[in-house]
């Protein structure tokens, strides 16, 4: 299933998808990134986010089927982790050693 598609059923293209992205982002004032890989980013990082509160131990593989990858390396790049949400839990980590 196809998110948006032409009336036959088949998927439409990104740009076409990229200019209705654009109208709708406009239209409700929004600046954020809206492409289509911006907003396929966005709901790898939600769909991440939620397995991290209901299955922690099976968060990054499930996101990974959710979004259809095959390498959980693409997963890995798409969630994007920051530095600053790495540290603290390293730094947690030192009182014990």
């Amino acid at each position: 299933d196809f998110v948006f598609s032409k009336q036959d059923g088949d998927p439409i293209t990104r740009q076409a998808a990229y200019k209705i992205y654009t109208t709708a982002f406009n239209k409700v004032g929004c600046n954020l990134p809206h492409g289509t890989h911006a907003c396929r980013k966005t709901f790898a990082k939600m769909i991440f986010e939620y397995f991290e509160k209901t299955k922690p131990a099976q968060a990054l593989v499930l996101t990974q089927e959710a979004i259809g990858h095959r390498n959980i390396n693409s997963t890995m790049s798409y969630l994007s982790f920051k530095t600053e949400e790495i540290d603290p839990a390293v730094q947690s980590l030192s009182v014990l050693f």
